[in-house]
């Protein structure tokens, strides 16, 4: 079994580097569903010292992410239309799903992106013309409430692969 992690491990993940008797019992839940394989997929030597700090032990196998692969050969299959089309180069701003609400019951619902991202600043910044445009791809479960003229923003749930390969 190989662990195709999706990316960097920023995040400390692993319930068993806490105490207490509860979260003993979910670590140990936790290890017997998600550390139970024999690979683990690095894709480079940089990341293994911090690989080892967030994973159990196991062979390393260094490659890219499999997902990646459509970048570089073709794929069968892999000739999905994007969604949305963005008729200049553009940069792409894909933010991980993060914890910044200090109320817990917020935390595991939906967030507003607006709350850590100054999107007005970003919209102000890409009136006028740079060349390219901004495009935001926010996660599934974070929510933008404002309406941005200068920002294109992609549906959090919508595959950004096809758009990213064009």
């Amino acid at each position: 079994v190989v662990n195709l992690w999706h990316g960097v491990p920023l995040k400390n993940i692993d319930p068993r580097s806490h105490s207490g008797f509860v979260l003993d019992e979910i670590g140990k839940i936790y290890s017997s569903l998600f550390y139970n394989y024999d690979y683990v997929n690095i894709t480079g030597e940089k990341l293994r010292e911090l690989h080892a700090t967030r994973f159990a032990s196991a062979d390393e196998i260094y490659a890219g992410y499999p997902r990646n692969d459509v970048f570089y050969d073709k794929i069968s299959g892999s000739d999905i239309e994007a969604e949305t089309e963005v008729e200049r180069d553009f940069v792409i701003y894909m933010p991980t799903w993060r914890m910044w609400e200090s109320d817990t019951e917020a935390r595991e619902n939906f967030q507003r992106l607006e709350d850590a991202v100054d999107l007005d600043a970003i919209n102000e910044l890409f009136s006028e013309d740079l060349g390219f445009d901004f495009v935001l791809k926010p996660h599934p479960r974070t929510e933008i409430e404002g309406d941005y003229e200068n920002i294109t923003v992609l549906e959090g749930d919508k595959d950004v692969y096809p758009l990213l390969k064009q």
